[in-house]
């Protein structure tokens, strides 16, 4: 169960979010600046008065790409819009999955371009990683944690295949390092 702080922020972000929505359709679904300077033009600062929110930000923008995993009324709230940050255009952008033609093809294109990119630099560090799961599981096993070795050995070949450690593997990892005591 979230508590009354979760809850609080995540309809402090829920709320931002609808106005930035509101925000970038008034400005035809994009918004040439930078996450600072949204955040100011937004009227979203830090407690000091002065600093921008960047996390609010970066919230609102998670807020909106995760929102299937959010409760039904948040979902209706936001009918599908995302809001993503264009690095290469360098600006907020709105993004209408419904039909897809509130932005020229050139920024779809953009953001995705970023995204797949930032996809295959982190298969590239995770298998740069092989030799620390490798020896994780070594350890496990001389250490006597076989059920901790299986698992590491399962990322292992996962990580050679695709890139990437499935979420079954990763929820089952971080079980039993809870389990172990490694984490709280």
């Amino acid at each position: 169960m979230k508590s009354s702080s979760d809850l609080s922020r995540r309809n402090v972000i829920h709320f931002a979010a609808l106005k930035a929505i509101g925000f970038l359709i008034e400005h035809d679904s994009f918004w040439q600046g930078t996450k600072r300077q949204f955040a100011f033009a937004m009227g979203w600062y830090m407690p000091n008065g002065k600093d921008a929110d960047l996390r609010l930000v970066q919230d609102v923008c998670k807020h909106t790409r995760d929102q299937a995993d959010l409760a039904d009324h948040y979902q209706t709230d936001l009918g599908g819009m995302v809001i993503a940050y264009a690095p290469i255009r360098g600006g907020m952008t709105l993004i209408d999955p419904s039909d897809g033609s509130n932005l020229e093809l050139e920024h779809y294109v953009h953001l995705l371009r970023g995204d797949v990119t930032r996809q295959q630099q982190h298969k590239t560090e995770n298998r740069g990683r092989l030799a620390m799961w490798q020896a994780l599981t070594t350890a496990s096993f001389v250490a006597g944690y076989q059920n901790l070795a299986r698992i590491c050995a399962q990322a292992e070949s996962q990580i050679k295949e695709t890139g990437f450690v499935s979420d079954g593997i990763h929820d089952s990892f971080m079980k039993e390092l809870k389990l172990l005591g490694f984490m709280k």
